[in-house]
């Protein structure tokens, strides 16, 4: 799914995350993956973890893998966190941006042009990444593969804080 950008002043509570859940990530699946063909899922966030986003996923996504099967705090784990974002966020920081409007432009013209199987390659690095966890007692890991990016989670400010990075 291409990526979805909430307004810098926005609050992203429960209700703006269901609208968004409804009136794009719903119709998108249906559109693009109309088998059924996906899984989605989510991190810890407050608005990912609300009941009735939970029981929205659950009723709607063709696999949903709820709040209780998702391990807690564990961006080793998710492709977006562990891989990504950083790989996106290394490509779309080599031009200074003046505004939002052009690293949004930058970070979609990267999305689209990423290789496939780059992004394919990284979740099939999930089960090793989990037993790494597990194996860590929980704990952060470093697991380094030569086929992959790997950069640390939460560099893009605006992503995180909504704040854009000017150089």
């Amino acid at each position: 799914m291409p990526p979805f950008f909430f307004r810098p002043d926005e609050k992203i509570d429960t209700e703006a995350y269901y609208k968004v859940l409804r009136y794009t990530v719903l119709p998108w699946f249906k559109k693009n993956y109309p088998t059924g063909n996906y899984v989605w899922q989510q991190d810890g966030a407050p608005s990912h973890m609300a009941a009735k986003n939970q029981k929205f996923c659950k009723d709607n996504m063709a696999h949903f893998w709820p709040k209780n099967f998702w391990p807690p705090s564990s961006p080793d784990l998710n492709p977006l966190d562990f891989f990504w974002w950083g790989a996106i966020e290394s490509k779309t920081n080599r031009t200074p941006h003046l505004n939002l409007d052009s690293l949004k432009a930058t970070i979609i013209k990267e999305w689209d042009n990423y290789p496939e199987k780059h992004i394919i390659n990284a979740c099939k690095h999930f089960r090793p990444r989990l037993e790494a966890v597990v194996k860590a007692n929980g704990g952060h890991i470093e697991y380094l593969d030569p086929l992959i990016y790997y950069l640390k989670p939460n560099k893009f400010q605006f992503h995180r804080s909504n704040q854009l990075k000017v150089n």
